[in-house]
């Protein structure tokens, strides 16, 4: 027990319900708290005076929980030692009761979890900052906003789409394009209060929160001096390009009263800048009633749907080392006939929040089974489909029937089907996901946890939905080949993983580097720029023969 102590930093312990003495305390102690079994002996309470102050009413409590009621108890804390160092705790304490039921000790143990919690929180800040500029990401955004939300704390929402910036990046090339986006980045955090939120949504799009901001002059008044920012000149290498804006604003709660309708709104309001002519900017509301009069989203999604107007792109899934495409993800897009082909971000939260999402989800499956089918009648045997399910569409009970469906109208095994699912919408409804869960797994059908690490730090809900495989999200994957913290963390994912028998497929390579850091870490499976682009099913055969024969040679 000594030699586990030293190894693992563990205390046990014994003390009294009243907690007014200690019956026993391993050598442990010192290591952990930095101070002796004696102190302790002499002064219960020295343990406790460790404990940072936010955390010593919770610690009572449970305390007093465990002692009153005589249940187990675990729980985590923060303690300072007394060289100043401070640690994080987790104990577990269990009660010991005498022939007439009474409790009359507790026992435990406490370790030092302080390198879990390190590497937690590295894991966190990876997947919320942006891999380029080092904002926050998406993911880091809609957090911050569904606290607000959930707080109905008032604040605005700026949507900021650069101008013209394929032109841009075409004429300066990625690596000066990709300095430019820092500086971009810099302008917008120069041009805004400290304390705005500033996130880099991917490619050229931004958006920032700004907290308590809901009158529209100061937030006019911040825009132009946003847009006069932008117009002063961002210098990128010796070019020196103009970069214009167009900016979308939504206010909280007069635009929507969750992250993703105010999104959608500053998202809509950017789109009617640009139509406007560009470098401006436009407040959700009349901005989105003059979009949606163009355009009428959500109601032509039927439309859309009974029409053909909705077409699937297709990306590979490649083993990193042979560059093999083993799979494909099947992806939505919209062919609107006067619009062209609509962002995903533009209708698919309409899709989600108006239910619509099922019917438009059930027609994504047959038609991407269709596919795989053709496929694979024209000798791609072993080739597997993924696809997107949603929170809206898993909550629905129509699902299974529809993939069973799907796969007997098409002949199809149910093991080359994938279903990917994201960590926020499993853990909507925990007990209801799992029953899904369970049932497509008696069908055969694989199941994949998509952008793993950006929703929740607990990694136990792995054991619990058991997928087949796990997908790294993109914000690691940019990181690789630059930065040794991200490929020590995506090396532990895939370490993990298969240790639990599941796959690994890392998202968004881009680069070689990034590549070869997966094929050294036994990564399973590579999607990206890299190797595939999304396209249509014709162009997608194409670019993978090339990728492989361009490899090879």
């Amino acid at each position: 027990m000594h030699e586990m102590e030293s190894h693992v930093r563990l205390v046990f312990y014994s003390y009294s319900p009243d907690f007014q003495h200690f019956h026993h305390v391993s050598a442990g102690v010192e290591r952990v708290f930095g101070i002796t079994a004696e102190q302790l002996a002499t002064t219960p309470s020295a343990w406790l005076e460790l404990v940072c102050a936010v955390d010593v009413g919770p610690l009572r409590a449970e305390m007093h929980r465990i002692a009153s009621e005589g249940v187990e108890g675990r729980f985590e804390y923060r303690i300072r030692r007394p060289d100043g160092c401070l640690r994080w705790i987790r104990s577990t304490a269990y009660p010991v009761r005498d022939e007439t039921g009474a409790v009359v000790r507790i026992v435990g143990v406490s370790e030092d979890i302080t390198v879990e919690q390190e590497r937690l929180a590295a894991l966190d800040r990876l997947a919320h900052t942006d891999g380029l500029t080092g904002l926050a990401n998406r993911s880091a955004l809609v957090r911050q906003m569904k606290t607000l939300c959930s707080c109905d704390a008032a604040f605005a929402l700026m949507f900021i789409d650069l101008d013209r910036f394929k032109v841009l990046n075409d004429t300066l090339g990625h690596t000066a394009a990709d300095r430019l986006l820092k500086n971009i980045a810099e302008t917008i955090q120069a041009a805004l209060p400290d304390d705005a939120c500033v996130a880099r949504l991917g490619g050229d799009e931004f958006a920032v929160i700004l907290n308590g901001e809901a009158d529209k002059g100061r937030l006019a008044t911040l825009a132009r001096t946003l847009l006069s920012a932008f117009s002063s000149g961002v210098p990128a290498d010796s070019a020196d390009p103009f970069v214009t804006a167009s900016i979308g604003i939504s206010v909280y709660p007069e635009n929507g009263r969750d992250h993703e309708s105010l999104l959608t709104s500053a998202d809509i309001a950017m789109y009617a800048a640009k139509k406007g002519g560009r470098n401006g900017f436009r407040f959700a509301g009349k901005a989105s009633s003059d979009v949606l009069g163009d355009f009428e989203l959500e109601r032509v999604l039927p439309l859309a749907l009974a029409s053909g107007q909705f077409v699937l792109h297709f990306q590979g899934i490649h083993q990193p080392t042979s560059l093999a495409m083993t799979g494909v993800e099947a992806l939505i897009r919209w062919n609107h006939p006067a619009r062209g082909m609509v962002r995903p971000a533009s209708f698919i939260p309409i899709l989600e929040e108006s239910g619509f999402i099922v019917e438009v989800g059930a027609w994504v499956m047959d038609a991407a089974l269709a596919q795989l089918a053709y496929w694979r009648n024209a000798g791609e045997k072993d080739l597997r489909m993924s696809v997107n399910v949603s929170a809206r569409q898993l909550r629905d009970n129509t699902l299974v029937a529809i993939v069973d469906e799907a796969l007997r109208k098409h002949q199809l095994p149910p093991r080359c089907l994938e279903i990917e699912l994201t960590e926020s919408a499993l853990m909507e409804n925990t007990s209801l996901a799992q029953e899904t869960l369970i049932a497509l797994k008696r069908l055969g059908v694989r199941i994949a946890i998509d952008d793993f690490g950006t929703g929740y730090s607990s990694l136990g809900y792995l054991a619990d939905f058991s997928p087949d495989t796990v997908k790294i999200d993109r914000s690691f994957t940019a990181r690789l080949g630059r930065d040794a913290a991200a490929a020590a963390i995506v090396r532990g994912i895939i370490q993990m993983s298969h240790e639990l028998g599941m796959k690994v497929t890392a998202e968004g390579v881009e680069t070689s580097k990034q590549l070869q850091t997966l094929r050294e870490a036994s990564c399973d499976f590579a999607q990206g720029y890299l190797l595939t682009k999304p396209a249509s099913a014709e162009s997608l055969m194409l670019a993978c023969r090339s990728v492989t024969t361009g490899h090879d040679a």
